[in-house]
């Protein structure tokens, strides 16, 4: 399956906050409202990806953010039948660019999706934690 990754917009404002909605439930993570969203958009700290089939139907997203010169995954999901399409694998290596690029030093995701531990993330006072 083809699939692109892009910058978070306004357009993708429903889609995120449905994935939010399916975090929640699956892993009992706490998202953000429409206002966060948009704020999170033009804040020169985060990133905000989203993943989406070639027809731009939003499949996926992760959100980080940069804090205190470490970047911190906050929330990633990918639908369940896209999972087994290395969507996910994408979506961190895209991050980890990005924190690469700014310096960052560690990425830190406190969220304990098995796919952090595949791409070489190590537990570390329950997180996950990345030396870049």
């Amino acid at each position: 399956m083809k699939f692109q990754i892009e910058k978070a917009d306004n357009k993708y404002v429903h889609a995120v906050g449905y994935f939010l909605e399916e975090l929640e439930k699956e892993h009992k993570i706490t998202g953000f409202d429409d206002e966060q969203f948009v704020r999170y958009l033009f804040d020169p700290e985060s990133l905000m990806l989203v993943a989406t089939t070639m027809e731009e139907k939003a499949i996926g997203f992760i959100h980080a953010r940069n804090e205190n010169n470490q970047t911190i995954i906050h929330h990633l999901f990918v639908e369940h039948e896209h999972r087994q399409h290395e969507v996910e694998m994408y979506l961190v290596e895209m991050i980890e660019r990005w924190a690469s690029s700014n310096h960052h030093k560690q990425i830190i995701s406190p969220n304990n999706l098995d796919i952090f531990k595949q791409l070489g993330y190590q537990e570390k006072l329950g997180l996950l934690i990345k030396d870049l």
